[in-house]
């Protein structure tokens, strides 16, 4: 009897795995599909950062008029234009800022709610910075929250995995920009000390390695595009 139920429970448990995969891909193929994804564009990488921290930042003081935030700025204004697609590009900014605008803020609430100096002295800080090394551009997204916990590193751009409460965050904000810097030849890398500070880095080749233009399109014998690399 035992070993029956047993098995039932192995099978069940089996068989629910297997549906939140399934649903994990249909989740993730439909946000994909809701990107758009946009034409490859030589842009301005000072501009789209500046446009959506700007949009963050409002949108965070529109949820609570009690958030605060020292933005500081440091863009190298001799930066290459880099080929990107900006809509989705842009969502990668945007998901991080949104990101550390959360981080700074948790902070605050929490040193308020402890009291003394460290409440008081706290002034949530989001650091931004652009710049070349070499054939890539680094983007620097820096704030003094809480930073991530060395137990989550390894999983933040899992699809569905958050630190944040379940009316907070989805779990795949990092998931799809991870997604996006690949297709664009990317990575987001992370320095973060847990207690003080997290910085996300986006890191582009200046050179694009992946079009989707119609100089770089072949059609297909069905009419399907099939994108092909530079040369």
């Amino acid at each position: 009897m035992v070993e029956e139920v047993a098995g039932d429970l192995t099978g069940n448990l089996q068989r629910i795995h297997e549906h939140g995969k399934r649903a994990n891909r249909i989740v993730m193929d439909m946000l994909k599909m809701g990107r758009g994804g946009g034409e490859w564009q030589e842009t301005d990488l000072n501009v789209l950062l500046n446009d959506h921290v700007l949009l963050a930042f409002h949108s965070a003081r529109a949820a609570d008029t009690e958030f605060q935030l020292d933005i500081q700025e440091d863009y190298d204004e001799d930066l290459r234009k880099v080929e990107v697609r900006p809509q989705d590009l842009g969502r990668v900014f945007l998901n991080l800022v949104t990101n550390a605008c959360y981080a700074t803020d948790e902070k605050r609430k929490a040193l308020v709610v402890e009291g003394g100096d460290a409440g008081k002295d706290y002034l949530p800080t989001l650091k931004l910075s652009t710049r070349q090394v070499g054939e890539h551009v680094e983007v620097h997204v820096r704030d003094n929250g809480n930073g991530i916990p060395e137990s989550a590193l390894e999983r933040i751009f899992n699809p569905f995995y958050t630190t944040k409460p379940p009316d907070k965050g989805t779990g795949l904000g990092l998931s799809l920009s991870n997604d996006i810097m690949r297709e664009h030849g990317g990575e987001i890398r992370v320095d973060t000390k847990e207690g003080e500070y997290t910085d996300m880095i986006v890191v582009l080749p200046v050179e694009p390695v992946f079009r989707e233009t119609k100089d770089t399109t072949e059609e297909s014998a069905d009419g399907e595009g099939i994108a092909v690399a530079p040369s």
